[in-house]
């Protein structure tokens, strides 16, 4: 079950992925972005309501873990 928002009644985080009708979008602190295409022009339209993201299936765990150690190693490069 999503639990949707009302902008009315708080927005997200600056920047977060969340879901909006019509997919994944963030809020910048003044406007709406799309992430559903290429370059996350700014939505046309008046957002509503937003829900956050669901937390994805445990079939994801792997990826997950994976980009957790890329992250480290990337970390690690940049030390060097």
């Amino acid at each position: 079950m999503v639990n949707w928002t009302s902008v009315k009644d708080g927005m997200p985080t600056v920047y977060q992925n969340v879901l909006v009708a019509g997919g994944v979008a963030y809020w910048d602190g003044e406007y709406w972005y799309t992430c559903v295409e290429r370059h996350h022009p700014k939505i046309q339209w008046t957002v509503e309501c937003w829900a956050p993201l669901p937390e994805p299936p445990d079939s994801c765990f792997n990826c997950a873990r994976l980009k957790a150690k890329l992250t480290e190693l990337k970390a690690q490069v940049v030390l060097l």
